[in-house]
């Protein structure tokens, strides 16, 4: 997974594309920013296996009971039991949420002038006082993270006995993947407000 995205990106870590003045006085550079290869790489892996999980699962036997019309058997068996999605969904989702809080640390460093040394504060392009730059929408990137945090607890770990204890150990699949969701559409969220500070940021470049 890292591979990929360092051979994906090469283009960004060219000595042309990066200003190393504005490291000069740091021993290392800000882990948001060195580490994104190590840090995108399970979560490009994660995606990938869920990928695989879900497309087998949905080409798989599950129905319950299971009807053999050739023999005519019926087989009460388990294949309906929906761990594997259960598992794969708390795993994505807890790589979702890593990608929105290293998304939340790379839009930090846009909008703190004290760390970037290159930006206003906030990328504010209007005046002080009057205008607030990016500062409202960190509000919310932050506020939607926690949220994914918060929503990354695993279903897989969350069975309920019922139906008279017939149904003793549950996947919690359906749930997992309602909160997956969730949280990937949080993510697009904060993806959304970094991208809109990106083009802030470009535009005072230019």
């Amino acid at each position: 997974g890292s591979r990929m995205i360092r051979k994906r990106s090469d283009h960004l870590y060219h000595p042309d594309n990066i200003n190393m003045e504005v490291f000069e006085d740091k021993v290392q550079e800000y882990y948001s920013l060195r580490c994104v290869t190590q840090v995108l790489g399970p979560i490009y892996d994660t995606i990938s296996q869920a990928e695989n999980v879900l497309t087998n699962e949905l080409n798989s036997v599950n129905d319950n009971p299971v009807i053999d019309h050739v023999n005519q058997n019926v087989f009460h068996g388990g294949n309906f039991h929906g761990d594997y999605v259960s598992l794969e969904m708390d795993k994505l989702k807890i790589a979702i949420t890593k990608l929105s809080m290293l998304s939340e640390r790379q839009l930090n460093y846009l909008l703190n002038n004290k760390l970037n040394q290159k930006f206003p504060p906030f990328v504010n392009l209007g005046v002080l006082g009057l205008n607030f730059g990016m500062q409202g929408v960190q509000f919310t990137a932050t506020s939607t993270v926690a949220e994914n945090q918060t929503l990354s607890f695993p279903m897989y770990v969350h069975s309920i006995p019922n139906n008279n204890d017939n149904q003793d150990i549950v996947s919690m699949g359906c749930n997992a993947a309602l909160l997956t969701k969730k949280v990937i559409d949080n993510a697009f969220a904060v993806l959304g407000i970094q991208l809109m500070t990106i083009l802030q940021a470009v535009d005072y470049l230019e």
